[in-house]
């Protein structure tokens, strides 16, 4: 079972349809499972006049995790693991435009769960980025990395990515962050979306 959610509306989105699609058609010959062995949930919102979206894959049938169970034994907290079932997160990642700047996306919070690298998720995902940003016009994509990233950077730069900056923040623990952006393929708008 498939489905998507956005503000835009639901099943009739016509972007929201088309990113369920081509997500679907890549993590079915990315992981060899079929479409319904997946949910992709597609959410859209304007605010002040700017587009935001997240995209979350999740496996649709329960697999087993272990999970941290914390107990208080009177002078300290013993840790054990007991296992679960769950509805994984495969993968997940936001866009929003640059303020004033609505020809540039930027690329936020991209994340591929552990069991799930390696297997051409992350690769396949920046192709649907690329398709949501010349949905709406967008000109480039913008992502910041920390440079100790190699995960990240290694699919960056196979998927045409460009360094254009290095800066340090603090906010990664003084380590150097880069400024990497994208030429936005205009062809790869969607029709269904116009």
């Amino acid at each position: 079972m498939c489905n998507v959610l956005g503000y835009l509306g639901a099943d009739w989105n016509p972007l929201g349809q088309k990113i369920k699609q081509l997500t679907l058609e890549g993590l079915s010959s990315t992981l060899k499972l079929t479409p319904e062995d997946f949910i992709v949930s597609f959410t859209s919102e304007t605010l002040k006049g700017f587009d935001d979206f997240h995209v979350e894959i999740s496996l649709n049938k329960p697999f087993p995790y272990k999970q941290d169970v914390y107990k208080h034994n009177g002078n300290a907290y013993e840790v054990t693991y007991e296992t679960v079932m769950k509805y994984p997160s495969i993968a997940d990642f936001s866009l929003t435009h640059l303020p004033s700047c609505p020809s540039y996306i930027i690329s936020r919070y991209m994340n591929v769960d552990d069991k799930f690298r390696k297997k051409g998720i992350a690769s396949m995902l920046q192709g649907i980025k690329e398709v949501i940003a010349a949905s709406v016009d967008a000109n480039k994509l913008m992502a910041t990395v920390a440079d100790t990233n190699k995960n990240e950077i290694s699919v960056l730069k196979k998927t045409g990515w460009n360094k254009i900056d290095t800066a340090t923040s603090s906010a990664y623990g003084s380590y150097p962050v880069s400024v990497w952006v994208k030429d936005v393929n205009p062809d790869k708008k969607l029709k269904a979306f116009l």
